[in-house]
């Protein structure tokens, strides 16, 4: 994939559709997305095989300090993926406004939410629109 992702850069979205495009296309989408099942046909000797295959994918398409930040021993690639998406959407959420109270709404409908939930990013866009229209 030709995107690193980083702390630095906002194309986080970017990452995510390029990932999931290589994702589809080599059939592991299961694997970073909860909502896909797991294929019937695929023992667990292989699924596991696949799992770190798709690990490697996120650790080799994110920086250094991102990868110190997501990385946990025997963490599933969704795993990483959710802590992925936790952390850039904390980072989204710091970034609201210097409202404490818009912070604050990010963060507790980011919790409410929970890992997966594309709603969040639609409120820290909202909530960014906002800030900035102030």
């Amino acid at each position: 994939m030709p995107v690193t992702l980083d702390h630095e850069d906002a194309q986080y979205a970017t990452w995510v559709e390029l990932f999931q495009i290589h994702a589809c296309a080599y059939n592991v989408l299961d694997h970073i997305d909860e909502k896909v099942k797991r294929p019937k046909d695929i023992d667990d000797e292989t699924w596991k095989r696949l799992d770190v295959l798709v690990k490697q994918w996120i650790y080799t398409t994110i920086s250094k300090d991102l990868v110190n930040t997501i990385m946990k021993p025997g963490a599933t690639a969704q795993e990483l993926w959710s802590r992925l998406e936790e952390l850039v959407t904390r980072v989204q959420c710091r970034s609201v406004s210097d409202d404490p109270v818009d912070k604050n709404v990010c963060l507790l409908l980011m919790l409410a939410e929970g890992p997966g939930s594309d709603m969040g990013s639609t409120v820290i866009g909202l909530l960014l629109k906002l800030a900035r229209d102030k």
